[in-house]
């Protein structure tokens, strides 16, 4: 079992978007396919880590949906929040439903708490650029 913090303690300091998905989940497979090359941009020229938590109640279902989407979601750097939205994470950063998008600074500050999704690509660049 892992907290956010030793998530975020794993690498650099970068801002950070945690990207809130189920197995189960259409609009959050279609965002995270759809929105692949939008966040391998903001990745190199804003310094952007994208963390992906799971909410899925089925571990297994999780691998799977997970191992299907290895080519567009960043294996090494998603996790599966154990109690899904039960979870305090998910409780303290209120994720009622999903995708969910949270975007932190590089201090590790919650910026905004219902962040658009990633395919509003306009909107979603002015709210990073305007991260110190």
């Amino acid at each position: 079992t892992l907290t956010l913090k030793e998530i975020f303690g794993r690498s650099k300091k970068r801002i950070r978007v945690i990207d809130f998905w189920a197995s189960w989940c259409a609009p959050c497979i279609d965002e995270i396919t759809r929105a692949k090359s939008f966040k391998d941009r903001l990745s190199v020229e804003n310094d952007v880590e994208w963390i992906y938590l799971s909410v899925d109640e089925d571990q297994q279902k999780w691998l799977k949906k997970s191992e299907e989407l290895k080519t567009v979601l960043n294996v090494k750097n998603q996790y599966l929040v154990l109690r899904g939205t039960n979870s305090f994470l998910a409780k303290s950063l209120k994720v009622i439903g999903i995708p969910k998008y949270v975007i932190f600074n590089k201090q590790n500050q919650i910026v905004l708490e219902n962040a658009p999704r990633p395919s509003d690509s306009l909107v979603f660049k002015k709210i990073i650029d305007a991260i110190e």
